[in-house]
C-alpha cells in the first residue's frame, strides 16, 4: 500500500507545532522527551512529512506544548477554504475527547486524575514509555 501524502491542513498543523515549539525556545529533543514521541517523529509531522496525524497524537503533543487542541488547532485552514474566525467550541477540547471515550475508558480517566500529582507524573512516564514503545514496533513493521 502507497503512503498517502500529507494535505495542506496537515503541513499547516506541522509548522504549528514548530511555531509553538520556538516561542518557547525548545529543541525537537526538548518536545520528544515531553511528547514520549521520537525526535525524528516529530521533525517529520513538523515538516508535513507525516501522512497520518492521529487525533490522540495531536493531543499529547499539545499537552507537550503546554497547550490543548483547541488553541493549538485555532484558525488552521484547509486549502481552498476561506480564512475565516472559528467560533469558539461549546466545550473545550480535553471534554470532547473524554465524551467520545465509551465509559469504561472515561472512568479510568476520572481516576486519573484524582490521583495526587507525584502519582499522575509516574503514570505520565509509563504511558510515554508505552507510546515510544508502540511508534518504534510499528515503524520496524513498516
Amino acid at each position: 500500500m502507497r503512503p498517502v501524502p500529507p494535505s495542506h491542513l496537515q503541513r499547516q498543523i506541522g509548522r504549528r507545532i514548530r511555531e509553538l515549539r520556538q516561542r518557547k525556545g525548545w529543541s525537537l529533543a526538548v518536545l520528544a522527551e515531553r511528547s514520549g514521541f521520537a525526535r525524528t517523529y516529530i521533525s517529520d509531522i513538523e515538516c508535513g512529512k507525516s501522512s497520518a496525524l492521529p487525533v490522540d497524537t495531536l493531543y499529547v503533543i499539545a499537552r507537550a506544548l503546554d497547550t490543548d487542541l483547541t488553541r493549538m488547532l485555532k484558525n488552521l485552514v484547509a486549502e481552498g477554504e476561506e480564512d475565516e474566525e472559528l467560533p469558539e467550541p461549546a466545550v473545550d477540547a480535553e471534554t470532547a475527547l473524554i465524551q467520545g471515550l465509551p465509559a469504561s475508558d472515561r472512568h479510568l480517566i476520572r481516576q486519573a486524575l484524582e490521583l495526587s500529582s507525584d502519582a499522575r507524573e509516574h503514570l505520565v512516564r509509563i504511558l510515554r514509555a508505552i507510546t515510544r514503545w508502540a511508534i518504534d514496533a510499528y515503524a520496524r513493521k513498516h
